[in-house]
């Protein structure tokens, strides 16, 4: 799997409804894998897997970064937290944090995504992929759109809003 760099990231208009549609994705794949969990683990892990990527790919559209078309695209999130500003700087910086986690859960569960929909040395995926595993993605999608969620409605209110021009502040 091929992990792209931060110059593959580009700037475009920042879309409030684009975001909101990729978020509704990411829910979508949350219950998907939510309603496979009893039955079939794989399935389960590829859907959270995909709430995991669409609330990432949410987040990059609510900020304006255009990204490659890869799972794993973490890395894209450092433009979007450097970018994040607002009124209150303690939920700013609460929020940076939370994003980065989005970044990191993101490539992290791309692998696993992979493994889940098409197997491994071999193998059937449900040979691989086991509850433990199911629970865990789950949690990991959870996470990811309840973040996503909660900084555009942020975004929407007006108490978060994103520069341009991401910053580079730790």
């Amino acid at each position: 799997m091929r992990q792209p760099g931060i110059k593959e990231f580009s700037r475009i208009t920042p879309s409030v409804g684009r975001a909101d549609d990729w978020l509704k994705d990411a829910f979508r794949h949350l219950a998907l894998a939510r309603a496979a969990l009893p039955d079939d683990y794989s399935e389960s892990v590829a859907h959270s897997s995909k709430a995991v990527e669409f609330s990432a790919k949410s987040l990059m559209t609510l900020a304006g970064v255009l990204f490659p078309r890869e799972h794993v695209v973490g890395i894209g999130m450092e433009w979007v937290w450097q970018s994040l500003t607002g009124k209150d700087a303690e939920s700013v910086a609460l929020a940076k944090r939370h994003i980065a986690r989005v970044g990191w859960v993101c490539d992290v569960v791309a692998p696993l995504q992979t493994v889940s929909e098409y197997g491994f040395a071999g193998k059937s995926t449900t040979l691989l992929v086991n509850k433990k595993d199911a629970d865990i993605y789950l949690e990991y999608g959870a996470e990811a759109t309840d973040i996503a969620g909660r900084v555009l409605a942020q975004v929407q209110k007006g108490a978060f809003k994103f520069s341009p021009k991401p910053g580079r502040e730790g």
